[in-house]
């Protein structure tokens, strides 16, 4: 019943039952009003205004990758995201820095049998291919998005880390490909690890 409600969901990986669809978005109802809500949406405030581009934080729910918020640019091209939106995990900065800390049977699991959803040119959709993305991101832990879920965005994302070392959230930099590539987009981590810190310490 529960799950016919959407209210629960079984996890691939675990096989565990989660909050459901429709209980995220009673959830995320009332982390609009929190005061802890507050306190992130100001870091990613400043970091907009340190680096001119919309600024987003998520987390991993399920299979996707969940924006729980986001600070817009003023400037007039954007890519507009409302808190709520999910996207997938394979494609997406975000959703990189979620993956790379999975071992490759449960990426197998999660993600289900190559190829992978193809949304760009650019799309990684061989698992031999994410693998060696991922090994990257552990490294460096930083997520990229250049033109692989939307093809006229890039992204940039930092992890968000509990005191064991675990990503539970992800703090974004998104821009238009005509205003910033990934390699312009380095220049922006100190404003973002800076928010990321500063949600870490709520």
């Amino acid at each position: 019943l529960l799950l016919s409600a959407d209210l629960v969901r079984r996890e691939p990986l675990t096989k565990r039952y989660s909050v459901g669809p429709r209980l995220t978005a009673f959830a995320l109802d009332l982390w609009r009003q929190s005061t802890l809500r507050v306190l992130w949406h100001r870091a990613l405030e400043q970091a907009v205004d340190k680096i001119g581009e919309s600024c987003n934080i998520t987390t991993l729910s399920g299979g996707d990758v969940l924006y729980l918020d986001r600070v817009e640019t003023q400037r007039p091209l954007r890519l507009h995201l409302e808190p709520g939106t999910r996207v997938p995990l394979h494609c997406t900065a975000s959703g990189k820095l979620f993956l790379c800390q999975m071992s490759h049977e449960q990426l197998g699991q999660l993600l289900g049998p190559e190829p992978l959803e193809s949304y760009t040119a650019k799309t990684i959709t061989r698992l031999a291919d994410l693998h060696a993305e991922l090994k990257r991101v552990r490294a460096t832990l930083v997520g990229t998005h250049d033109c692989e879920l939307f093809d006229v965005s890039v992204a940039l994302a930092v992890p968000v880390i509990d005191p064991g070392g675990h990503i539970y959230a992800a703090v974004a930099v998104h821009a238009p490909s005509s205003r910033e590539s990934i390699e312009s987009c380095i220049r922006h981590l100190p404003a973002l690890r800076t928010a990321a810190a500063s949600i870490a310490a709520t």
